[in-house]
């Protein structure tokens, strides 16, 4: 698994080129995509970072975009109140604080939340 800031890629053919701000993919997955071209598909797990410019529209769309199309997680880290909502393909759902860690299958891990929200 490989993680990559401002991560581009295109979730479907019909869909434009987005920009992930943290994604973590299969470097297998990586290896089938052309040295010219954008990710192809969604990464496994997409991080999106809430600022001012981010309307709820835009993050609810996204979120369900990326699971549709293959992600598997998708991470709304908002630093101003130090949370991660986490939600898993099939319909998980959780908001972790700034005092506990989120744990990942497919990170084979955990990461405090602590970490992940910093400024």
């Amino acid at each position: 698994m490989a993680a990559v800031k401002d991560f581009p890629f295109r979730p479907a053919p019909e869909y434009e080129i987005w920009v992930a701000d943290v994604a973590l993919f299969r470097l297998a997955l990586w290896k089938q995509t052309a040295d010219e071209d954008y990710f192809r598909g969604v990464p496994a797990i997409v991080i999106e970072v809430l600022s001012p410019a981010n309307t709820a529209s835009e993050m609810i769309d996204r979120e369900a975009t990326c699971l549709r199309h293959g992600g598997q997680e998708f991470w709304l880290v908002d630093p101003r109140r130090e949370t991660a909502n986490v939600i898993r393909a099939g319909g998980y759902s959780r908001v972790y604080n700034a005092a506990s860690a989120i744990e990942s299958v497919l990170l084979r891990g955990r990461i405090a939340v602590r970490d992940i929200s910093a400024r």
